[in-house]
């Protein structure tokens, strides 16, 4: 069967993985599955899997390497809600339709496309378009192959420690932890094969969410652990934290 390179294992392909996603992904996967990892920079850190400096929208470098390939994840994509056009373009749907064209081609069982929590909150902003048109060629693509396409609708990413999660935060509700968002790349891997194609909201268990995730975890079997509004209220007490609020207490009381 396709993707078992290594016995027992997944072999699992990810495009861009030295960038922000790729860095929490890479590590956490090394263990479960068999990695081949694409990006035109070094990983920045140490991984066991080789990463190939290569451009991920080289269509005869996909075909080649979806060869025996389970799942690809096409992570090489512009992250930067600010581009223009032809940045999105290229970056944004050359790069899906490459990853998608190759893995019909080798026969792969599924792509995960990487899409955004804000078609929930901006959907008229170019960069939500562009990911919109991806879910789009994903599910004309599922259709059209024995391929399984799964689009996650990724919530604003971050590690435990960041300074966004604090109590005086408006993204609380669409944040997405590292460790959740492993979880949640692992749960639309390992997903049922009968799972053709399916767009999927992807934020940690906040109370309240910016969306209902209740599709997620019944289809994906997706198990979020992580609360940003706990982790904030967590943060608030840690001594950075109460500097924090001094200091902001300190400056409305300079400005009165």
């Amino acid at each position: 069967m396709a993707g078992l390179g290594v016995p027992g294992k997944r072999k699992v392909l990810i495009t861009g993985a030295s960038g922000r996603i790729g860095r929490a992904l890479v590590p956490a996967f090394e263990e479960d599955y068999e990695l081949v990892l694409i990006d035109r920079e070094e990983f920045p850190g140490d991984v066991c899997a080789k990463i190939i400096c290569a451009d991920a929208a080289d269509i005869s470098l996909m075909r080649s390497l979806c060869e025996g390939v389970d799942t690809v994840v096409p992570l090489a994509i512009s992250g930067n809600m600010h581009d223009g056009w032809e940045t999105l373009q290229l970056a944004n749907l050359t790069g899906i339709w490459a990853a998608l064209q190759a893995a019909a081609e080798a026969g792969c069982r599924r792509v995960i496309i990487p899409s955004t929590i804000l078609l929930a909150i901006d959907p008229e902003r170019p960069y939500c378009s562009a990911k919109l048109w991806a879910e789009q060629i994903g599910e004309a693509y599922a259709r059209r192959n024995n391929l399984s396409v799964i689009a996650l609708r990724i919530g604003a990413v971050v590690a435990v420690n960041e300074p966004v999660l604090f109590p005086d935060s408006e993204k609380l509700s669409r944040i997405l932890t590292h460790t959740d968002l492993v979880r949640l790349f692992s749960a639309a891997i390992e997903a049922p094969d009968d799972i053709r194609y399916g767009v999927f909201w992807g934020i940690s268990a906040n109370n309240p969410g910016l969306v209902d995730i209740s599709e997620t975890r019944r289809m994906l079997g997706y198990r979020p652990k992580d609360d940003a509004f706990r982790l904030a209220r967590r943060a608030a007490l840690k001594p950075r934290g109460i500097a924090r609020i001094t200091k902001r207490y300190i400056k409305k009381w300079i400005a009165r």
